[in-house]
């Protein structure tokens, strides 16, 4: 499956530099920047992309590295994808286009 460079600009825009799991427990990444002077963040598909999670911005989130690794090899529950994606990623995603 490809992936469009686009969508993961616009979750990482939407963002605005600040980790969108609403459970995050560690902030300090808020607005932190890399060397290249992007946001340290990761984004990733709400639903393995590999077995056929969107990639659109709606379906994907911006995490911090620990909620990364978190959302993808810790014990994730289907409440907790949920959330992700309707709480934080689709109202998310649908606020940035009221705005635009």
């Amino acid at each position: 499956m490809s992936r469009i460079a686009a969508s993961r600009q616009a979750v990482l825009e939407r963002s605005g530099g600040a980790c969108e799991n609403p459970l995050c427990p560690d902030p300090r990444y808020t607005s932190a920047l890399s060397r290249n002077g992007t946001y340290l963040l990761e984004v990733d598909h709400i639903d393995d992309h590999a077995k056929g999670g969107e990639d659109l911005p709606r379906a994907m989130i911006a995490l911090c590295p620990n909620c990364h690794a978190l959302k993808t090899r810790g014990t994730v529950t289907d409440d907790f994808r949920q959330l992700l994606r309707v709480i934080t990623a689709l109202t998310k995603h649908r606020q940035l286009l009221a705005d635009a």
